[in-house]
């Protein structure tokens, strides 16, 4: 009774004093350096350095990968050299420029195929914007920084089921997806890899872009943990416990891991306090 008389009395005063301009604008300044607060409590830094925690850690334990948004191939090196062993790799760029240098870096051998689309929700066709100014900020879904000089350009859509599917007969060890805000689209796309549980680590990035390419971050927690896969946030620290219901969405510069309880003996000795 106390715990219903306390939120009577509280959405009572939030009615009385949201009665007043001046005061409901004094609460959204507060409101928003209050969740800028948040955000950058929960960033991390978007750089190689924090992949390569999880990435050595991994060494000798990715067999089979896919790069999505494989960029000029940082991540991808990362992994062939921290795992010479591996049998089978994908890299999808749709970037004029990123793809062709992706091709003179790796070109395309029996175990890592170069691939010049994008992969989305559904096959198709789309505009790519690609951000000339910087090697990073080319996307599906049109945002840009400020300074951004765009060139757009039609590419070929796919998705991860069409594309490996029936490449990876074993499944998927690490896929990564870097899609500067259409990352869930990725996820959708590969759902009957999820449903099959072909895929046992996900690596995507949550960004700013997410809100203006119109995604949430729950979308993809709702998405992976339907599929009984466990959510961590990755700090150079390593791998935190995530809950979306205690800081929801915060659409700061993160990067999230996925994992499958099947495949947690890989990363528990990265697994710290919860978030």
């Amino acid at each position: 009774m106390r715990v219903k008389s306390l939120a009577r009395w509280l959405d009572a005063t939030h009615a009385l004093l949201g009665r007043s301009d001046l005061l409901s604008r004094g609460a959204r300044k507060l409101g928003n350096q209050c969740a800028a607060i948040v955000r950058k409590h929960l960033e991390t830094p978007l750089a190689l350095e924090t992949d390569e925690v999880l990435i050595r850690h991994l060494a000798g334990g990715i067999d089979s990968f896919v790069d999505v948004g494989g960029n000029r191939g940082d991540w991808t090196r990362l992994v062939v050299a921290s795992n010479p062993d591996y049998k089978q790799g994908m890299i999808f760029e749709p970037s004029r420029r990123c793809w062709q240098q992706l091709h003179e870096t790796f070109g395309s051998t029996g175990r890592l195929a170069v691939i010049p689309r994008a992969l989305g929700r559904t096959p198709g066709e789309a505009v790519f914007f690609e951000d000339v100014t910087r090697s990073y900020g080319s996307s599906l879904a049109g945002v840009q920084f400020p300074d951004s000089q765009i060139e757009q350009y039609p590419v070929q859509v796919s998705t991860l089921d069409v594309e490996a599917g029936p490449a990876f007969s074993d499944g998927i060890d690490f896929l990564k997806i870097d899609a500067e805000g259409t990352d869930l689209d990725v996820l959708h796309g590969a759902s009957a890899l999820f449903d099959a549980r072909r895929v046992n680590i996900v690596q995507f990035e949550y960004t700013p872009f997410w809100l203006e390419a119109g995604h949430t971050l729950c979308g993809a927690v709702d998405f992976l943990q339907r599929r009984d896969l466990q959510i961590f946030l990755l700090r150079a620290s390593g791998l935190h416990e995530f809950s979306y219901r205690k800081w929801g969405e915060f659409f700061g510069n993160s990067i999230f891991i996925a994992v499958h309880p099947r495949r947690f003996d890989l990363v528990r000795g990265l697994v710290g306090k919860p978030i």
